[in-house]
């Protein structure tokens, strides 16, 4: 079956998809600028006739003359043949305009399809909805709102019905765990700033790289016209990352960037509406850089002002992921410096607090009824912690080695913040339920008075301190030498 490949068109709008066709017009125009202006001197020239180059030479002894060379096709493959029986043959030569275009192209032609972006933002959204008190849509995604909000407010009222010593540990426990799991929302939130980023920035590579092979094909055309041309491209790698990131981190911030007026609210439905817990210097204040766009009138000035476009746009990409891995690396020094507004620590509770107390009020089927919300929070921060672990960035945006920071830019600082999160929001999950336990059986003790049940209950605090993971280091293995069953940091 025969290809046929239609011409270029300047008036006709052309996407990433067609950027092996685009490439192969570039190469094509690049030869006729190669041809038109490298190969013609005063008593010898080149002209475009349809599918042919046509050399002209002035000759003292036998006057004008001409011979006919084959124009590569519309594919840019091809041509340098001499096909009138002449001299002129310029094969190698084409080989090596074809090569330098290919120099300064082919990393850019397997860039990643959408459809990845689209699923590592999918799985992102899982995981903030688990986490959420409230809807919202930004940038475009829709996330859901969470069940442990609303749980956390009805174990907090049912509390509120009862009074005692342990009814008020578990008490500042819960309201704990409320700020702990707001703290851990918001920082999910950033975390998925850094996705959107790049992903973002990802689009916008694809049409700026289309832009400057277009401008390219522009310029040689101008070129093999005998005319002056440039490669003029405004960027907006950089902008475009930028703003992604913001829509997630600091909405207002980015309103008032763009001009818009009026309250705007953040993803975490918390603290991200102002970014004032997040810090953003790495990403925040970077700026597009721009090719010269000086005029180009041979075919040696043009093919300089194409590679130079393409540094430049490689460049931008290398910036924006600096930026992000800094932002990254940065929140992640925040939360190790303030763990305590991610991680509750739990002080169990054993037989010294459940004697006889003045004023208690307790009711063993509220304490059960509050426990089976508190397993089911254990159970939605559980969720979080093993779907974090779906989410990566390098699975989007992998591609050549030579684009920005490497083929998977910035994916170890994301993937280091994604694996504190999910030690995190893990250990968590164990307190919750070990604290759950906890309570009940102390409730039990204080009800009972009996020493099997108060003995039970200092087993199980014994059991609590004696299996502590440290969520902040990467060896999370619990202790052994106890007598419970454990799994992770859970006692079962």
């Amino acid at each position: 079956m025969e290809v046929i490949i239609v011409a270029f068109n300047s008036k006709k709008s052309y996407t990433y998809d067609d950027l092996p066709k685009l490439i192969g017009y570039l190469k094509r125009a690049a030869i006729d600028a190669y041809v038109i202006s490298e190969k013609s001197y005063f008593l010898e020239w080149y002209d475009i006739k349809g599918d042919s180059y046509q050399k002209n030479t002035i000759s003292e002894n036998i006057g004008p003359g001409a011979e006919f060379v084959a124009r590569p096709g519309a594919d840019g493959e091809g041509g340098g043949a001499n096909t009138s029986g002449g001299s002129a043959e310029l094969v190698s030569e084409f080989d090596e305009v074809r090569k330098s275009i290919d120099a300064i192209v082919r990393k850019w032609m397997a860039l990643p399809e959408t459809r990845y972006g689209s699923t590592e933002i999918n799985d992102w959204v899982k995981v903030s909805s688990i986490l959420a008190d409230k809807a919202a849509t930004i940038d475009g995604i829709s996330r859901g709102q969470g069940t442990i909000g609303s749980d956390i407010l009805q174990a907090r009222t049912w509390i509120g019905e009862m009074n005692g010593a342990v009814i008020g540990e578990f008490s500042s426990f819960v309201s704990k765990l409320e700020s702990v799991v707001g703290g851990l929302s918001d920082e999910v939130t950033l975390w998925g700033g850094a996705l959107n980023s790049e992903i973002k920035m990802l689009e916008e590579m694809k049409s700026s790289v289309v832009e400057a092979v277009i401008q390219g094909i522009n310029a040689f055309n101008k070129v093999a016209s005998d005319d002056s041309g440039n490669i003029d491209i405004a960027l907006r790698i950089v902008e475009t990352a930028v703003d992604a990131f913001l829509a997630f981190t600091a909405p207002s911030a980015l309103a008032a960037k763009q001009g818009a007026s009026g309250a705007v609210k953040g993803i975490s439905g918390r603290n991200a509406a102002n970014g004032s817990n997040f810090v953003l210097k790495g990403i925040s204040s970077l700026k597009d850089d721009n090719p010269r766009g000086k005029e180009v009138d041979d075919y040696s000035s043009a093919l300089e002002a194409l590679r130079e476009t393409f540094e430049v746009l490689n460049e931008n990409v290398r910036k924006v992921e600096e930026g992000v891995r800094k932002t990254l690396n940065d929140n992640v020094n925040v939360m190790r410096a303030n763990r305590g507004s991610y991680d509750v620590t739990l002080k169990p509770i054993d037989s010294s607090g459940t004697g006889k107390q003045d004023g208690l009020v307790m009711n063993l089927l509220t304490v059960k009824n509050i426990n089976a919300k508190m397993y089911g929070i254990a159970g939605e921060v559980r969720r979080a912690g093993n779907d974090i672990a779906l989410v990566s960035l390098s699975d989007c945006i992998f591609r050549h080695s030579k684009i920005g920071l490497g083929p998977s830019g910035p994916s170890e600082a994301f993937n280091e913040m994604r694996d504190l999160l999910s030690r995190l929001l893990l250990d968590l999950a164990d307190d919750v339920e070990n604290g759950a336990k906890n309570f009940e059986l102390a409730a039990e003790a204080i009800a009972e008075q009996d020493t099997d049940t108060k003995a039970r209950l200092d087993q199980m605090a014994q059991g609590i301190r004696g299996n502590r993971t440290d969520p902040w280091s990467k060896k999370t293995e619990p202790h052994t030498g106890n007598k419970h069953n454990v799994k992770g940091n859970r006692i079962v």
